[in-house]
């Protein structure tokens, strides 16, 4: 219910008209590449915008770029090509004078080196031209949540031919209600896919900062576009595989969280000496590791004493032996685990995994010493989003939070039946099963 706000009409604008140019690309193009290149399009418009109206100072533009930027739609009518090619010769050149750019606009670049696809583009560019990428038309916050929706909705679209690892709205919400972030506190994530977790932490406190990563060029490029549309124009965002950095520094991070691709492994030898390594593993009998304990590892390793951590797992990461049950045994022996939920299945767009949400502090309370909170969400009367995904109403989510907080007075009373306290010293002798179900 409730009349939808003025900005809110925006964002629908823009979205209704993201998805119909999706639509009309639907067939001639792969629904990444046409998402990624229209959104990479899109962040052109608007930063010339932000530039021409002095709304960004630190992006500095030459005269001859800022020309052919401005002509374009005239010259498309001349000689699409050459036009094309000046397109291109121009964000290549925007891109190497901004450090903050670099490499950020690689979907449209590669776009526009196959001849195949500038018919495509100049559809893209002709239904674009109608639009005022203004701040007057468009807020920072209104244009950053369509920005951030259309990334989420290509991706759910798309699902696991995407190839990106990217999280629906309400897991985003969840994690971040679940990290409490404070104004000054610093955030690590190791696998930041399109930044929309990091977007959420920052709408509940402005005043943070970030460290992140992200291996994949395309996701990255996304990814550092959604911040600067959202306003992180801070973030320190590098393009690498976090469990392979140079960067050793350690002990910095106040929150860290994650929800990193599953499976993944790496090679042995890439791994053995890396200072995070924490829990040994038979170098001997191993020609490669999984990417899951390394990355809880890592995390660990960039935390304060006094950090915290929120990061999702597929379940069998609570259950099952070997590499996944030392990592449960490090952690519950040091008492840092403080809580597990586990999730309905069927939540991720890239897997129907079940999945399970584990909340790590290096310094619980003294009144959560010795144990560990388990949520049982995986029954939640999820909303059925499609026959494949599913979704935690906004309800849920808020109960989720209420119970792990303690605050459970404006909870159904069904809900805190789904969670119990159990000591450590049992899940010990349980194995160390960390499965809330």
């Amino acid at each position: 219910g409730g009349l939808i706000g003025p900005e809110h009409e925006l964002e629908n604008r823009l979205e209704l008209l993201f998805l119909s140019i999706l639509d009309a690309l639907r067939g001639a193009w792969d629904l990444t590449d046409s998402a990624n290149v229209l959104l990479t399009l899109i962040f052109y418009k608007r930063i010339l915008c932000l530039v021409e109206e002095g709304a960004i100072d630190f992006i500095k533009i030459d005269p001859e770029d800022h020309k052919v930027l401005k002509e374009l739609s005239q010259q498309l009518n001349e000689d699409k090509a050459q036009a094309f090619a000046d397109l291109r010769y121009a964000l290549i050149n925007i891109a190497r004078q901004n450090p903050i750019l670099e490499n950020i606009f690689a979907p449209l670049v590669v776009a526009l080196e196959h001849e195949d696809d500038l018919q495509h583009l100049v559809r893209v560019f002709w239904m674009l031209d109608e639009l005022d990428f203004s701040t007057e038309q468009f807020p920072v916050e209104a244009f950053g949540t369509f920005f951030n929706n259309s990334l989420n909705k290509a991706a759910a679209r798309a699902g696991k031919s995407s190839g990106y690892w990217t999280i629906p709205k309400f897991l985003n919400q969840l994690l971040a209600g679940l990290a409490n972030p404070k104004p000054g506190e610093m955030v690590f994530d190791p696998a930041a896919g399109q930044g929309s977790l990091l977007i959420e932490l920052y709408n509940r406190s402005a005043k943070l900062e970030f460290n992140a990563q992200e291996k994949d060029l395309n996701a990255w490029a996304l990814c550092k576009m959604n911040l600067l549309m959202n306003g992180l124009y801070h973030a320190d965002l590098i393009q690498e595989n976090a469990l392979l950095s140079s960067n050793t520094e350690n002990n910095f991070a106040d929150i860290a969280v994650a929800s990193f691709p599953f499976g993944v492994k790496l090679e042995t030898r890439l791994i053995k000496n890396r200072p995070y390594v924490s829990i040994p593993f038979e170098v001997a009998n191993t020609q490669e590791v999984d990417c899951n304990s390394l990355f809880v590892q890592l995390m660990l390793h960039k935390l304060k004493a006094n950090g915290r951590m929120v990061v999702v797992l597929p379940l069998k990461t609570l259950f099952k032996d070997k590499e996944d049950k030392k990592l449960r045994d490090y952690l519950l022996r040091r008492d840092w685990v403080e809580a597990v939920i586990t999730l309905p299945n069927g939540v991720l767009y890239s897997t129907g995994a079940p999945v399970s949400i584990m909340v790590i502090n290096k310094a619980k309370p003294i009144e959560r010493l010795d144990k560990v909170l388990f949520i049982n969400a995986s029954g939640f009367d999820s909303e059925h989003k499609s026959r494949i995904y599913k979704t935690l109403s906004d309800a849920d989510v808020q109960c989720i939070l209420e119970v792990f907080s303690g605050q459970t007075e404006h909870c159904d009373p069904w809900a805190t039946s789904y969670s119990t306290w159990v000591s450590i010293d049992k899940i010990l002798d349980n194995n160390a099963n960390l499965n809330a179900k």
